[in-house]
């Protein structure tokens, strides 16, 4: 399974946001999420700020929250770079960079 998406998080200095959860909705594969993630939503798993979203293309929805910021919502896309195969995708991995501002 690609990665669809490389989310990196980061406060408006350009550091790292402690306590930060990316969670993630769309075409995704489901047993890449941190165990106890809501129903149809996936917590991303992250590491030094960077988070990875294995999945289909099409079309994603990103929250991302951490304790004294403020919280973030959007819409992200993973295209298939082929579009002649619907069962050997090779993806655009889509990357981000998300800035959070304090509250």
């Amino acid at each position: 399974m690609p990665i669809a998406m490389v989310i990196e998080v980061v406060d408006a200095g350009g550091g790292p946001v402690p306590g930060m959860v990316v969670q993630v909705s769309g075409p995704l594969l489901e047993t890449s999420c941190r165990p106890g993630s809501a129903p149809g939503f996936c917590e991303a798993p992250c590491k030094d700020g960077t988070c990875y979203v294995w999945g289909h293309s099409g079309t994603y929805v990103v929250d991302v929250d951490a304790p004294g910021f403020q919280s973030t919502q959007f819409t992200a896309s993973a295209r298939d770079k082929d579009q002649r195969c619907p069962w050997c995708e090779i993806l655009d991995t889509a990357s981000l960079r998300i800035v959070l501002i304090r509250a």
